[in-house]
């Protein structure tokens, strides 16, 4: 907990001599030196890097601080490496998506054809579960005309009132992008 609460590099002769140090649970094996490091992606810590009971019973030393120090901003290179490849091939997908979408649309595709395509889409491109095409009907609800993905029958031609305080309504009234994690349990 110590390295969480304050991610500066931290050695210790004896672990359990440290003043935060609390025990291990039952059945740990025994640890007495250690070394820890914060893994840093930009100025955020993702994670530690922790290393104890250095091999011939000596403690960890400046130098392994240094080396373990090193290897950390590597892994934490690698990891914002990564994510920003992931990023890149998500928006070349998204673009992709768009541009297909604008090409179906000025071919003269059928609307239906094409917004199913579009969903279809979205939900494989966002890793979602299910997405529902709703259109807005002449009394101000909300009925979803195309669904895609896991219980899909089961929205298609489903209204959903746009009243104040309904997750529809904020939708429609927000010039913003509204996430929920859990619609099931949206309030």
């Amino acid at each position: 907990g110590e390295l969480i609460r304050h991610p500066e590099p931290l050695r210790l002769g004896e672990l359990s001599a440290h003043p935060t140090s609390y025990g291990f649970p039952p059945h740990h094996p025994p640890m007495h030196s250690f070394l820890g490091v914060p893994i840093r992606v930009r100025e955020e810590v993702f994670g530690n890097l922790y290393l104890t009971e250095k091999r011939g019973g000596a403690d960890f030393d400046a130098e392994d601080e240094a080396v373990v120090s090193t290897l950390a901003v590597a892994a934490g290179i690698a990891i914002e490496n990564a994510r920003l490849y992931e990023e890149g091939r998500l928006r070349e997908r998204w673009l992709a998506a768009s541009s297909d979408l604008t090409s179906a649309l000025l071919s003269g595709s059928a609307e239906p054809e094409v917004l199913e395509g579009m969903l279809g889409r979205a939900v494989d491109i966002a890793g979602a579960d299910l997405g529902v095409f709703h259109l807005v009907e002449p009394d101000g609800e909300l009925s979803g005309s195309l669904a895609h993905g896991e219980g899909a029958g089961a929205h298609r031609g489903l209204a959903l009132p746009t009243t104040r305080g309904t997750l529809a309504g904020a939708v429609l009234t927000a010039d913003e992008l509204i996430t929920v994690p859990d619609v099931g349990n949206d309030p």
